[in-house]
């Protein structure tokens, strides 16, 4: 199993940004759940998940394949994201 990749993750309805560690193997549709979830929870309303929640690169700025990996799209230690 390869360790965790550490990346960060901004969530523009939000306005904050927050550092999570993911596995490489983790698909981005189970990422995406994870990060509703908890952006959720952490957000106090701010953020409303639904079922068009999109997982974006910030530097490519293209929208991530739902069902390639972490290690598919090429996310590295540093990557930066936007959950929409």
């Amino acid at each position: 199993m390869n360790s965790k990749i550490l990346v960060e993750v901004f969530v523009p309805a939000a306005g904050k940004s927050y550092d999570v560690k993911i596995c490489p193997e983790s698909k981005i549709y189970e990422l995406i759940e994870m990060l509703k979830q908890v952006v959720g929870d952490l957000d106090q309303g701010y953020y409303i998940p639904n079922s068009e929640t999109v997982l974006c690169d910030k530097s490519a700025g293209t929208v991530m394949q739902l069902n390639a990996t972490v290690a598919e799209h090429g996310l590295y230690n540093g990557s930066k994201l936007i959950l929409i």
